[in-house]
């Protein structure tokens, strides 16, 4: 009876940590590993040099699938990247109607990213649902 409740006791509390951790939003990566944010989760990255926070999209005029559009659009997801003590707002910009990553350069970083959901004719996006697939690369 006594290792069955420490069992018990064990597993209730590794998911207390895990759900803490999730629910705080933040997550370990390492380089080159894709990861995905949704809005206002942290990563951090390479042992916490540096951090990436997913604030928000602050443009998504994307020419939605199966519609003729004059212009593809654009998505803009607005990060903040924490180093060292400094932090810096940096707009990552995706043109529409296109299935290519794109990236941007930031000091010594590259991030590769992509925004999800791509639109669809008369299905809004809330900012909740948006996904910021990224990976960072160090040169």
């Amino acid at each position: 009876m006594v290792a069955w409740f420490k069992l018990f006791m064990s597993m209730l509390c590794l998911c207390v940590i895990l759900s803490t951790s999730i629910a705080c939003g933040k997550a370990e990566y390492r380089l080159g590993e894709e990861f995905s944010l949704s809005t206002g989760e942290t990563a951090s990255l390479n042992g916490g040099q540096l951090r990436v926070q997913f604030l928000e999209i602050s443009e998504d005029s994307r020419c939605p699938r199966n519609v003729q559009c004059i212009w593809e659009g654009r998505v803009i997801a607005v990060i903040e990247v924490f180093k060292e003590n400094t932090s810096q707002k940096i707009e990552l910009v995706e043109q529409g109607l296109t299935d290519t990553p794109a990236n941007k350069q930031f000091e010594e970083y590259e991030f590769i990213f992509k925004i999800l959901p791509y639109p669809e004719v008369e299905i809004p996006i809330s900012q909740d649902e948006y996904r910021l697939m990224l990976t960072v690369n160090k040169e």
